[in-house]
Formats: structure tokens, C-alpha cells, sequence
């Protein structure tokens, strides 16, 4: 998943910040990672394609300033009812 967190109202989906990864492919190749750099291997990284393509050794994200508010709700469920809650949120 692309991680949704506490800012992605906000900013949008973890993934969506990597700016550039480094990886070791299984043929032990290092490879710079972005955009215009191995885009192909970029999309797949962010979730377009499945598989091990190898090992990420460095991500490299956009920042943002903090913010200055939160809102977090903890609220606990029962398996069934959490399951259902889940479905219809989905649905």
C-alpha cells in the first residue's frame, strides 16, 4: 500500500512523495530511481507492479511543513463489527 496517514487528507499517499529511490537489483546493480531516471522501474516501486525488483537501500521523499492541527480518533471494535464496518467503508 502507499500508506495513509495522519496528513494524506492533506498531502496525499506516502508513496506519493518519493522523490527517488536507490536499489540493488538481484544481479547486484545499484540503480538510481526517479521520474526520468529507470522510470519504468519508478512506477513499478510505487505500487504498479508486483514482484521483487530487489532491495530498497534509500528513499528520497518530498517534505512538508508540520501542521499545525490533528485530528486522530481512536475507537475500538469487535472483529465482526469491525469486518462489517470495513466492507461497507470500502464499498
Amino acid at each position: 500500500g502507499g500508506y495513509y496517514g495522519v496528513i494524506s487528507r492533506k498531502y496525499g499517499l506516502a508513496i506519493d512523495t518519493v522523490k527517488t529511490f536507490e536499489i540493488v537489483t538481484a544481479i547486484v546493480t545499484v540503480k538510481q530511481v526517479s521520474e526520468k531516471r529507470n522510470a519504468d522501474l519508478f512506477w513499478t516501486l510505487r505500487g504498479a507492479g508486483s514482484g521483487n525488483f530487489g532491495v530498497v537501500t534509500k528513499i528520497c521523499v518530498k517534505l512538508f511543513n508540520a501542521l499545525s492541527q490533528y485530528t486522530w480518533i481512536i475507537k475500538e471494535y469487535k472483529g465482526n463489527v469491525l469486518h462489517e464496518l470495513l466492507s461497507t467503508w470500502q464499498n
